[in-house]
C-alpha cells in the first residue's frame, strides 16, 4: 500500500477560538491532501506535534490541539513598525489541525490536513490583539507530516523487500 506520493495546497478559512476576538482578523488555514491512510496521517500528525503540549487530541473527531504557547517575538509587524517597538513584544498563539479522511482515489486512501494558528499580540498589560499569522509553522507543520508519512512508505517498501 502506497503511503504518500503527493500534496496538493489549498487556503481556506476557520472558525476562531476564544481566545480571539471575531471579526478582527480572519485566521487562514493552510491545507494539504495527502495519499496516505487516515491512520497514518494521524500517527504523522501526533508525531509531528509531540513538540508541544496539547490541549485536545481527539481522534475521531479528526483534531489536534495545542495548548496556548505564549513566546517573544517581532516577526508579526512590519519593519517599519519594529524600528519603535519593544523587541521583547510577547506573542500569543495555538496550534489547530484537522485530520479528514477523503474519499479513496484510485486504489489508495487519502487523507485532508488542515493547519490554523491563531496568533495574537499581547500589551504590557496582557491585553491581546490579533494578529495574521507569517505561516512558517503552518508551512513547516505540513512538510514535516509528509515528511513523516514518505519515511513511512519506504519503510513500508524496504521490509517487502525482505
Amino acid at each position: 500500500m502506497a503511503i504518500i506520493f503527493f500534496s496538493l495546497g489549498l487556503v481556506s478559512c476557520s472558525s476562531t477560538p476564544p481566545h480571539i476576538k471575531p471579526g478582527n482578523i480572519v485566521p487562514v488555514t493552510l491545507s494539504r491532501v495527502f495519499l496516505a491512510s487516515y491512520e497514518y496521517t494521524w500517527a504523522a500528525a501526533l508525531k509531528e506535534c509531540g513538540r508541544f503540549s496539547l490541549k485536545i487530541t481527539n481522534k475521531d473527531a479528526g483534531i489536534i490541539q495545542t495548548e496556548d504557547i505564549v513566546t517573544f517575538d517581532d516577526n508579526y509587524e512590519t519593519a517599519a513598525a519594529r524600528l519603535n517597538a519593544d523587541p521583547r513584544t510577547e506573542i500569543k498563539y495555538s496550534i489547530e489541525i484537522k485530520i479528514t479522511p477523503l474519499e479513496q482515489s484510485d486504489k489508495y486512501p487519502r487523507t485532508g490536513v488542515s493547519v490554523t494558528k491563531y496568533v495574537a499580540k499581547l500589551n504590557e498589560f496582557g491585553q491581546e490583539r490579533p494578529v495574521n499569522s507569517n505561516m512558517t509553522d503552518e508551512n513547516t507543520i505540513l512538510y514535516r507530516i509528509k515528511r513523516l508519512l514518505e519515511l513511512e512508505r519506504l519503510k513500508i517498501e524496504r521490509n517487502r523487500n525482505f
